[in-house]
């Protein structure tokens, strides 16, 4: 069942008896600065079972560079040319964001909109006696040709708060080898440190080493104390083909990139009846 909507207001400051500042790096955030924060796991994110759903999905931008059958074709050729490793992982999630571009052009077009696509901005966010400080891997920001502009040419997550219409957050697994739920904690600082300097109540965003995606929901309760969030689970798009071997997964790369689509168009939304996930009964 769907949780009710809560009023809109800022992610709520921590606070502390103890009143020296504490600088929490994002790169080094674990679980233990989690709950300092005072951040508190809910129900799980579920993938809603609709397969009507998907193509047309993968119809949207099909007259685009980035079509669905090119993001396949693309990541096939990436699974069997390049190596796993930290640096690659941009490749495969460049691939999925321009994927995502192209199923929206349409409907920008349409609302004279743009997307922008941020590396590696700076933030530094206080949440009451901590200091949230880093850097937050990908940032998609949706917004006027004029906004756009002067993000291109001066990208800083300042702008976003009064500027920008929406702006989805994605942080990179930094750790090959490592379970990628082992690094939700990191991805969480960094969307936290952006609720709060961008004063959303409500922040959506994910984590991917590009084969593997997890998304995230964070938000404040006006009847609760602190910062609730939700985790999906990991939807691969690499899978077990003939003989057991791993391969590009077609349904999964249009599911991914559908999701990631209209997770920009909702980002500072909750859950609702038309969304890709559903929150679980438990």
């Amino acid at each position: 069942m769907l949780q009710p909507k809560v009023p809109d207001r800022p992610i709520r400051q921590i606070t502390s008896q103890d009143d020296r500042i504490k600088v929490f790096p994002l790169s080094s955030i674990q679980q233990d600065e989690i709950n300092a924060l005072d951040l508190r796991e809910c129900q799980t994110l579920e993938l809603h079972g609709d397969p009507a759903r998907l193509s047309p999905e993968q119809e949207r931008g099909a007259n685009e560079l980035w079509s669905n059958d090119v993001l396949y074709r693309h990541l096939c050729l990436l699974h069997g040319l390049v190596t796993q490793t930290e640096a690659s992982t941009r490749t495969w999630i460049d691939a999925i964001f321009f994927r995502a571009a192209a199923m929206l052009s349409s409907s920008l077009a349409e609302q004279r909109k743009q997307l922008v696509l941020g590396l590696k901005l700076s933030v530094s966010a206080t949440v009451g006696q901590a200091v949230l400080k880093g850097f937050i891997d990908y940032t998609i920001l949706k917004a006027g040709e004029t906004t756009a502009a002067s993000f291109l040419r001066d990208p800083r997550l300042g702008k976003l708060a009064e500027e920008s219409d929406l702006a989805l957050f994605v942080a990179e697994a930094k750790e090959v080898g490592v379970p990628l739920g082992h690094q939700v904690p990191q991805a969480l600082g960094q969307m936290y440190a952006c609720a709060a300097a961008l004063k959303k109540s409500i922040i959506r965003g994910a984590l991917t080493d590009g084969r593997t995606w997890i998304f995230l929901l964070l938000k404040s309760n006006a009847d609760e104390p602190g910062v609730t969030y939700h985790v999906s689970h990991e939807v691969s798009i690499v899978g077990a083909g003939p003989h057991l071997r791993p391969q590009v997964d077609p349904k999964a790369c249009a599911i991914v990139a559908a999701i990631v689509a209209y997770w920009i168009e909702h980002s500072f939304e909750d859950i609702g009846d038309e969304d890709w996930f559903k929150f679980s009964s438990q």
